[in-house]
């Protein structure tokens, strides 16, 4: 990564990424999502009963990922309303008439 320091004509410092390493696409790699097609045939393997590759995530490293990242996007919403908006909406609507 090269650090471009400010100047005068751009006031603040940017990160520019050097380039270390390009990858040739095959015509797949060129339709779909870099990958996806390749772990799409490792993943049909599996349930096939061939050995994944070693570079492959197993089942621990997914839960070692949501163990990691439960506490950062789980929020448990106190009440109802906070879930679905459309229940607060009628809620209110329901005290102003008095219901």
């Amino acid at each position: 990564m090269d650090v471009v320091e400010p100047s005068n004509d751009v006031p603040i410092r940017r990160y520019v990424p050097r380039v270390v390493q390009r990858v040739e696409l095959d015509a797949e790699g060129t339709r779909e999502k870099p990958g996806s097609v390749a772990q799409a045939r490792v993943l049909t393997g599996m349930f096939a009963g061939r050995v994944p590759p070693p570079e492959s995530a197993t089942l621990a490293d997914a839960e070692a990922a949501i163990a990691r990242l439960a506490p950062i996007i789980v929020r448990r919403p106190s009440r109802r309303s906070e879930i679905f908006p459309s229940i607060r909406r009628a809620e209110r609507t329901r005290r102003k008439s008095g219901r």
